[in-house]
C-alpha cells in the first residue's frame, strides 16, 4: 500500500512496483515478475488539486491499484477501475455506484478545497429511524460519511445521486460487485454481501450499513 503526505508521482509508483518480484492477489493467486504497470494520475478534474485528488491509479491487464493518501484506511477486497464509476459534473468527478442486493445508490464526492472527500448513499434503511432534515427531522433515507463522522440523514432531494454534465441525475450508475472496493478523494467504500455497504473516511470514521442494520464509528 502506498501512502504519502504530499502525493506520489507515477514514476515513483512504477519504480516501487518494478522492485517487487512476486505479487499476491486478493483471489489467492500469485504471479512472479508480472510486468509493467501503467500508472496515471486520477485527478477527478476538481478545481483545487490536493493530496486527496491527485493520486496514481495503476493498471496491469485486469488488475487495478490505487495509491491511498496518508491517513486513508483501506478495506480488504479487490480494487476496481475508478474511471468506470466516474460521472463528471460542474464540481469535478463523482464516483457513483449501486450495491447489489439492495436499492442503495451511492457516491464519493470531493471535499472543499484541500479537504478529504465524503460519501453518501440513498436507499431503504431500518424503519423508525428519524434523522436530521433541512426543516427538522424525518425518516432516514440517506447515510453520510466524512472525516467528521458518519450517520443517517433525511434529504428531500437525493444529494448523493451522481449528476451528469447537464446537472440532471445520471440515468445509469455502475454496480460495485460484492467484495469490490472503490476509493477516491481519501474515502474508501466496499460492497458486501446482503446489500451492505462499508466505507471509511480517515483513520477514525467508518460505517457499515444495510436495510436492516447499521454500525457507525465514532
Amino acid at each position: 500500500m502506498l501512502r504519502s503526505d504530499d502525493g506520489v508521482s507515477c514514476r515513483e509508483v512504477e519504480e516501487i512496483f518494478a522492485d517487487v518480484d512476486t505479487w499476491s492477489y486478493a483471489d489467492g493467486t500469485a504471479e512472479e515478475d508480472p510486468g509493467a504497470w501503467n500508472c496515471a494520475i486520477a485527478s477527478g478534474q476538481v478545481h483545487t488539486p490536493s493530496v486527496f485528488t491527485e493520486v496514481p491509479m495503476c493498471v496491469l491487464d485486469d488488475s487495478h491499484l490505487t495509491a491511498l493518501p496518508k491517513g486513508t484506511v483501506p478495506l480488504d477486497g479487490f480494487a476496481v477501475d475508478m474511471s468506470e464509476h466516474a460521472v463528471f459534473g460542474s464540481q469535478g468527478a463523482e464516483y457513483g455506484f449501486t450495491v447489489p442486493g439492495s436499492d442503495l445508490v451511492c457516491s464519493i464526492v470531493p471535499g472543499e478545497g484541500e479537504e478529504r472527500g465524503h460519501a453518501g448513499c440513498h436507499g431503504t434503511f431500518e424503519e423508525g429511524i428519524e434523522a436530521p432534515a433541512p426543516d427538522g427531522t424525518g425518516p432516514a433515507n440517506t447515510i453520510e460519511i466524512s472525516e467528521d463522522g458518519a450517520g443517517f440523514a433525511a434529504h428531500s432531494d437525493p444529494a448523493y445521486w451522481p449528476l451528469g454534465p447537464d446537472g440532471d441525475f445520471a440515468d445509469d450508475v455502475t454496480e460495485l460487485p460484492a467484495g469490490a472496493v472503490l476509493s477516491a478523494y481519501g474515502v474508501v467504500c466496499q460492497s458486501l454481501k446482503g446489500g451492505t455497504v462499508s466505507c471509511t473516511a480517515g483513520e477514525e470514521t467508518a460505517m457499515t450499513v444495510s436495510a436492516t442494520s447499521h454500525e457507525f464509528r465514532p
